[in-house]
């Protein structure tokens, strides 16, 4: 959303407005970084009254969070990626969740996935569907962008065809 609203270099009124919108709607994702950064800011806004000032800041912000700056420490590694990612069914298949997601914490794709009827698997095993890959990377992988699960389950897809590799970002539109 962030890097729709930068496209044109310009942050209007109207999308100010809809992010606080968008994050009245998810404020499960006010308290996960770095959303929380946005949100803390746009809570200073009068969005009746927006300042070149605010709209700086805020700007600033979006543009930190889509990696114009260094506010987000790393992003996960797109080349394990499947290309073109595949038709993704969640019922009756199994995930794994890797990385960082700016969709909001695991416990929240998790629940999503169960509600669809899907399962989430804590590690990669060979009957696994799909590894999803957070947008964000995680501080705890062995390598900068990207962590023994996703070697796991590039291993086994070079063998057996599966684990399907997903990008966050694939995933949570179905949602």
């Amino acid at each position: 959303m962030a890097k729709g609203i930068l496209a044109d270099d310009v942050l209007a009124d109207s999308e100010i407005k809809c992010l606080e919108k968008w994050l009245k709607a998810n404020p499960f994702a006010s308290n996960c970084y770095p959303v929380d950064v946005l949100s803390e800011a746009l809570s200073k806004v009068d969005t009746n009254n927006i300042t070149e000032n605010d709209r700086s800041i805020i700007f600033n912000i979006l543009n930190k969070i889509v990696g114009g700056e260094q506010l987000i420490e790393n992003q996960s590694s797109k080349l394990p990626l499947d290309e073109p990612q595949p038709e993704i069914e969640i019922k009756d298949h199994t995930f794994c969740l890797t990385g960082t997601f700016t969709y909001g914490p695991r416990s929240i794709i998790k629940q999503k996935i169960e509600e669809m009827g899907g399962v989430v698997l804590e590690r990669v095993t060979k009957k696994l569907d799909y590894l999803v890959i957070g947008d964000l990377a995680s501080r705890d992988w062995i390598h900068t962008s990207y962590g023994t699960k996703i070697e796991t389950a590039v291993e086994y897809r070079e063998k057996n065809n599966k684990p399907s590799i997903l990008s966050e970002s694939a995933l949570v539109k179905l949602f």
